[in-house]
C-alpha cells in the first residue's frame, strides 16, 4: 500500500541526514563538537557565533610567584555564512512506495538530494587553507618519484605540525587525485610493505604516512598565488604594525599579494608554543586579503597577528623578541615557494581533527509550510515539504546552514606537489 508521507516525513528526514553524515568523509574528520543554539532564519543568515578556545598560561621561575595569570579563554566567531539547498518535484507516483521499499526509494529520490550538499560542506572546508600559513612541497616536484622523497614530504609536514605541540593522535591527510597518484607511484618504488602496497594498488587508497591517517579529496582548492618575487629589497616593512596590518614600503608596482599567499618576514622566527623557544625556521604568515601595490607603499593584513610576549607569544627575532619589525626588514615568500609566482597549484591539507571546525545550525522554515528539521552528531538539515495542486505534485527541499573555522591554523599544513 503506498505511503501519503504524512507520518513518515521524520524518517525521510532521517535518512537524509543518514546520508549526509555518511558519505561526507571529509565532515567526519573535523570537528563538528560545537553546534549553535539559535535557529537560522532568512533573516538571521550570515550571522556570527562566539566560540570559545581552551586557555594558555606561561611557566614561572622559583618558588616565589611572580605573576598571577589570569583566565584568558578566548573566542573565535563562525560566521554562518553557507546555506544550501536543493529542491526537487515529485509526482504523486514517485513519492509512492511501502515499508519494504522505502531503502530503494530512497536512494533513488533522497540520496541525489543530499550529494550536492555534500560537495557544499566538503569545499568550504578545503577552503579553509587560505586560513593556514604553514606550508610544504615545492610546486612542480612535491613527492617526486621515489619512495624517500615522498616520506620526506609527509614527514615535513608532520615535522611543522609536532613543532606547534599538535597532538600526535587524530591526524589526517587528504591529497587530491593527481597528488594522491603520485604519492602512489613514488612510494610504490623501493618501500614495500606488501599489504599496504597492494591494497593501495588495487583500491587507490593511500595507506598510513608518517602518522597521518592517508585520504583522496576531490573538491582540494586550487589556490592561485600573487606575484611577488622571492628575496627582493622591494617589499620591505617600515616596523608599523596595528593588529595584524604591516605597512610596506617601496612596494613595487610589479608587485600583488593575493589572499592565501605565504610570506615570511626576514627577523622573525617561529616558536615552541608552549616553550617559546624558537625552532630556527622563519615564521610564516597567510595574507587576508589581496593586495595590488600602489603609490610604492601598501598595507597588507597577515594572520596570524605578531605576539612577541606572553602565554600566546608566536614568535622570536634574530637575537631577542620584537614588539614591532625593524625598519626595511624585507618580507620574502618561503624558499620551496619561490618558483610559485602566479602560479596555480592544489593546496593539499594534512591537520589534526580538532584544528578545523564545521559548525551547523538548524533552520527555522517561514510559517505555512510542513518543516521537519533532523540533527545529529553536529550535522543538522531540514526538509520542507509544500504542495502544488495544479500540478498534482509536492516539492522537497532539504536546506543546510553551516559555517566553517580554522580553529587552530597553526595545527594544520598546506601541502603542494
Amino acid at each position: 500500500m503506498g505511503n501519503s508521507f504524512v507520518d513518515t516525513v521524520k524518517v525521510v528526514g532521517d535518512k537524509m541526514l543518514e546520508f549526509l553524515d555518511g558519505y561526507s568523509d571529509l565532515a567526519s574528520k573535523v570537528d563538528r563538537s560545537l553546534e549553535s543554539s539559535f535557529e537560522m532564519s532568512a533573516e538571521s543568515y550570515g550571522q556570527s557565533v562566539n566560540v570559545p578556545k581552551p586557555p594558555r598560561y606561561s611557566s614561572q621561575d622559583g618558588p616565589v610567584i611572580s605573576q598571577v595569570s589570569t583566565v584568558n579563554i578566548s573566542t573565535i566567531p563562525v560566521a554562518i555564512d553557507q546555506w544550501k539547498n536543493v529542491t526537487i518535484s515529485l509526482s504523486a507516483l514517485d513519492r509512492n512506495y511501502n515499508a519494504k521499499e522505502f531503502d530503494a526509494w530512497a536512494e533513488k529520490y533522497l540520496k541525489p538530494m543530499v550529494s550536492p550538499l555534500i560537495n557544499n560542506v566538503d569545499t568550504a572546508i578545503f577552503g579553509l587553507y587560505k586560513k593556514v600559513a604553514n606550508h610544504v612541497g615545492t610546486p612542480g616536484t612535491g613527492f617526486g618519484t621515489t619512495a624517500v622523497t615522498a616520506l620526506d614530504l609527509m614527514g615535513a609536514a608532520r615535522e611543522m605540525l609536532t613543532y606547534q605541540n599538535t597532538p600526535k593522535e587524530d591526524r589526517v591527510c587528504y591529497l587530491n587525485p593527481t597528488g594522491s597518484r603520485k604519492f602512489s607511484a613514488a612510494m610504490g618504488t623501493n618501500y614495500n610493505p606488501i599489504g599496504p602496497v597492494g591494497s593501495m594498488i588495487q583500491s587507490g587508497n593511500a595507506f598510513r604516512t608518517e602518522g597521518f591517517e592517508m585520504y583522496e579529496g576531490t573538491n582540494v582548492a586550487i589556490h592561485t598565488c600573487g606575484t611577488i618575487v622571492a628575496n627582493t629589497s622591494t617589499t620591505q616593512s617600515n616596523g608599523a604594525q596595528v593588529g595584524n596590518s604591516i605597512l610596506l614600503k617601496n612596494f613595487s608596482t610589479a608587485t600583488t599579494l593575493l589572499a592565501g599567499d605565504v610570506v615570511c618576514f626576514a627577523t622573525l622566527y617561529e616558536v615552541n608554543p608552549t616553550s617559546g623557544k624558537s625552532t630556527g625556521t622563519l615564521k610564516r604568515f597567510v595574507i587576508n586579503a589581496d593586495v595590488t601595490a600602489a603609490s610604492n607603499a601598501g598595507t597588507i593584513s597577515i594572520s596570524p597577528s605578531i605576539i612577541p610576549s606572553g602565554p600566546f607569544k608566536n614568535v622570536t627575532g634574530a637575537t631577542a623578541d620584537v614588539t614591532s619589525l625593524a625598519d626595511s626588514t624585507v618580507m620574502t615568500i618561503p624558499t620551496q615557494l619561490t618558483t610559485n609566482t602566479a602560479r596555480s597549484d592544489a593546496q593539499q591539507l594534512a591537520f589534526w581533527k580538532k584544528a578545523l571546525g564545521l559548525v551547523c545550525v538548524p533552520i527555522r522554515a517561514p510559517e505555512g509550510l510542513k518543516p521537519i528539521t533532523r540533527s545529529w552528531n553536529g550535522l543538522s538539515i531540514t526538509l520542507t515539504i509544500g504542495a502544488d495542486i495544479f500540478q498534482y505534485a509536492e516539492y522537497f527541499r532539504a536546506d543546510i546552514a553551516y559555517g566553517t573555522v580554522a580553529f587552530y591554523p597553526e595545527n594544520c599544513v598546506r601541502i603542494t606537489n
